[in-house]
């Protein structure tokens, strides 16, 4: 049947269609979405089918860009180093001295903020997957040792300084490696904790551990936020 003047066809062709999304955006909508819920629920307890309800895309779409959940968790610390790790690195650059730095990163990375807890809430469900996936645990290698790096800078910046005592090579190399054991340490046991253990007694704990080594402590002057 013809259509009527001034009228428009109404077939299947001439409906209005959504643009098809460039393969870079449903990548990131993914990658956003699994963020939210991992951090919320957990790895073990996050479905690539629950991803993809939240990311708004087929599960097709999200097998298509990741072969299983930890590659997807993988992503998203990716995306999660620059936008958390890197920014607190960068403003303690602004620091008077290599103390008052290190006091920064510490206090930055184990602040009482909610941002803080889903980040290392995260960065707990990487470290166990990382034991039983080779991929993940060559990323986790590769992100650690930019952070000794970014750690040795501030502690050698301090010595420079005179705000932090100077250790031989090998006893510096030796006491960042201890730092960053200790910070992953106090964030399994405190983040993840009751009243009586939280952020302030993990700064409390890695600010005593910078006295003890460098023979100053890192405690920002003006005291430091609980």
């Amino acid at each position: 049947m013809p259509t009527p003047p001034g009228r428009e066809p109404t077939t299947a062709t001439t409906r209005t269609r959504v643009p098809r999304r460039p393969p870079e955006v449903r990548r990131a909508q993914i990658v956003t979405a699994a963020r939210e819920l991992i951090a919320e629920r957990g790895l073990a307890a996050t479905s690539v089918r629950e991803i993809a309800v939240a990311a708004g895309v087929s599960t097709g779409t999200v097998t298509y860009h990741f072969a299983h959940v930890g590659q997807i968790l993988q992503a998203v610390l990716r995306a999660e180093v620059p936008l958390f790790t890197e920014p607190i690195v960068a403003a303690a650059r602004s620091a008077p001295d290599g103390r008052a730095e290190l006091g920064m990163i510490v206090d930055g990375m184990l602040s009482p903020t909610e941002a803080t807890s889903r980040h290392w809430s995260l960065w707990i469900d990487y470290w166990a997957a990382a034991v039983h996936d080779p991929e993940l645990a060559r990323w986790q290698d590769e992100i650690y040792r930019w952070w000794r790096a970014e750690l040795a800078r501030v502690v050698a910046r301090g010595a420079a300084d005179h705000s932090l005592t100077a250790p031989g090579p090998v006893e510096e190399a030796a006491a960042v490696d201890e730092l960053v054991a200790l910070m992953d340490g106090v964030v399994v046991q405190h983040f993840p904790a009751g009243p009586a253990r939280g952020p302030a007694q993990a700064r409390a704990a890695v600010h005593a551990f910078v006295e003890r080594r460098w023979g100053a402590g890192s405690a920002p002057r003006g005291g430091e936020a609980t």
